[in-house]
């Protein structure tokens, strides 16, 4: 069997924002140790593994990686329940036990980035049933663990969509400095998976002949949506109707794009009910 202790324990070092060494003095080995365990060229002493799954808050067997299985079959199974975790057209209570189920995994796995970045979703996303001031502090709550995330994961595909989501965050709680500032961080359009399936499907020979038909055309339809999503908020935020709250601010669609605007409004709408 093998273990995963050395990528574990620097994930959850991480997260508690700690040096090796001072993960050391707290073990009281040399910080040369913690770099070994850490690299996989060896594993703590016996004794030391309950002091360090004490001190980090886990089990053994999650120091060890061996729930790590189940734990991803769980979250597997949920992304799967709600569609991979894309949100069509769902009603506020679909939305709440969403919210409700993503809670619970967050505060099984706290040290799993994709249940926390899925839990601060749900926590933007759904309407409190308590009222404003919950909103609000799911909006504090949301940005905390999000903040959080950024700082201990090195995947770049949850740290980009942290980012997207915290600058949402942080205008909601009227930080828009931050908002501001944080969008500098993210790709530009060119740099999506949609137009990285797109430019593939095209123009390489080698991936349409090892990839099954039926799968590009799903990916290349999902990845159409997403970007009719994102070219229908584009165009209705320069013509004002997409924003929130007043006054309404008009910046002048162009005559030849409202037709655009319609199009993708009726696909949309056309998908959402399908999906309903």
């Amino acid at each position: 069997m093998t273990f995963n202790i050395g990528a574990n324990l620097k994930r959850l070092r991480r997260g508690r924002d700690i040096t090796q060494e001072e993960l050391s003095t707290l073990l009281g080995v040399s910080p040369q140790s913690v770099s070994n365990w850490e690299r996989g060229d060896c594993y703590p002493d016996t004794e030391l593994l309950p002091k360090i799954a004490y001190y980090f808050e886990v089990t053994l067997d999650e120091l060890f990686g061996m729930s790590n299985q189940r734990e991803a079959e769980r979250i597997a199974d949920a992304l799967y329940t709600e569609g991979d975790g894309r949100f069509i057209a769902r009603s506020p209570e679909e939305l709440f036990t969403s919210l409700e189920r993503w809670r619970e995994i967050a505060g099984d796995y706290p040290h799993n980035d994709l249940a926390q970045l899925r839990y601060a979703s749900r926590l933007t996303t759904a309407e409190s049933l308590d009222g404003a001031e919950q909103d609000r502090k799911n909006k504090r709550l949301a940005i905390a663990l999000l903040e959080k995330v950024l700082g201990r994961s090195t995947d770049s595909a949850i740290r980009n969509e942290a980012e997207s989501m915290l600058v949402r965050a942080y205008s909601s709680a009227g930080e828009t400095r931050k908002a501001r500032e944080l969008v500098k961080n993210l790709p530009n359009a060119y740099q999506t998976t949609e137009n990285a399936y797109c430019y593939l499907s095209v123009f390489d020979k080698n991936f349409r002949e090892q990839t099954d038909k039926d799968q590009i055309k799903a990916m290349l339809l999902s990845s159409a949506f997403n970007l009719t999503l994102s070219l229908n908020g584009l165009l209705s935020a320069l013509d004002g109707t997409f924003t929130v709250g007043l006054p309404r601010v008009d910046y002048g669609l162009p005559k030849k794009w409202r037709a655009v605007k319609d199009a993708t409004t009726e696909v949309i709408k056309s998908i959402q009910e399908e999906e309903k």
